[in-house]
């Protein structure tokens, strides 16, 4: 036997009663056929004769695959940037990982990871094409603009006793749209509709309207402020939307009725903005 044969076989001999022999070619160590997959070794018999008289016998020795290896992915993360209006179906990533043992032990296939926490979710929103390693959406991503998804997949082989490794997958969704802010002006006064009543003499600060306005886009998209157009009056941010205040003194007598009206813009690019309009009549103090 060569030296790498002889780390491995070794041959057992026994004699028997009647001079005869018994060969076993024992095994000393585990193989790994991803590293050898075959042996050649020569067994030499000699007698005892002067000169002595050999014989040869060749032995191939073909070491057969286990499934003693995992699905290896090419990266143990998978970072990806899509837009929140991708369409369905649309294959946003294409993973792939290799097994280094032969046959079905190394026909590889892709899924989602059962022990996601948030399984459910991810089920309605991407899905896995077993044989091609695609990941692909399923829905609109537009409620979870400007989020990141993290989740695990898995690729898994097809032995008797699949085995199978995991890596992550990070979804950046880009808000993709800037929507104009909704402006809504309402007033304490129930049935009111575009205008509101306000005393001569009310004091700075003075309530006039609430100001509800409503952004969904993410990030500087959806940051709004506020104003309103004539400097008797100024807007002020409230915990939801903003409250048109007096901001000087009001005389019936000078101007009795004001064209008040609110815009609202977002601080996105490019920067866009509602306006909202309404009636405001300073009543009579004796």
């Amino acid at each position: 036997m060569n030296n790498d044969s002889k780390d491995f076989f070794k041959l057992n001999i026994t004699i028997n009663r009647d001079s005869t022999f018994n060969l076993r070619l024992v095994l000393l160590r585990s193989l790994n056929r991803e590293a050898k997959d075959s042996y050649s070794l020569v067994l030499v018999a000699k007698d005892g004769g002067n000169p002595p008289k050999t014989g040869t016998q060749k032995i191939i020795i073909n070491v057969t695959d286990a499934n003693d290896n995992a699905p290896e992915f090419t990266q143990k993360i998978y970072n990806v940037t899509i837009k929140e209006n991708t369409a369905p179906m649309e294959t946003i990533l294409t993973v792939s990982a290799s097994d280094k043992d032969l046959n079905e032990n190394a026909k590889v296939s892709y899924r989602i990871s059962e022990y996601n926490l948030n399984k459910d979710r991810l089920g309605d929103t991407f899905v896995m094409i077993s044989e091609t390693g695609e990941l692909k959406v399923k829905s609109d991503f537009t409620a979870l603009a400007g989020q990141v998804v993290r989740f695990f997949i898995e690729a898994y082989d097809h032995g008797v006793n699949p085995l199978y490794s995991q890596a992550e997958v990070v979804v950046n969704i880009e808000d993709d749209s800037n929507n104009a802010p909704k402006v809504t002006i309402s007033f304490i006064t129930a049935g009111n509709k575009g205008f509101v009543d306000i005393p001569e003499n009310s004091m700075n600060n003075s309530f006039v309207a609430y100001v509800d306005v409503v952004d969904s886009d993410k990030g500087d998209d959806g940051v709004v402020d506020c104003s309103v157009s004539n400097s008797h009056f100024s807007i002020v941010k409230i915990s939801k939307g903003f409250k048109v205040v007096v901001n000087s003194i009001l005389d019936r007598e000078v101007l009795s009725t004001y064209n008040l009206t609110v815009t609202c813009s977002d601080k996105g690019t490019p920067v866009l903005s509602e306006s909202a309009s309404f009636l405001l009549h300073v009543t009579d103090i004796n």
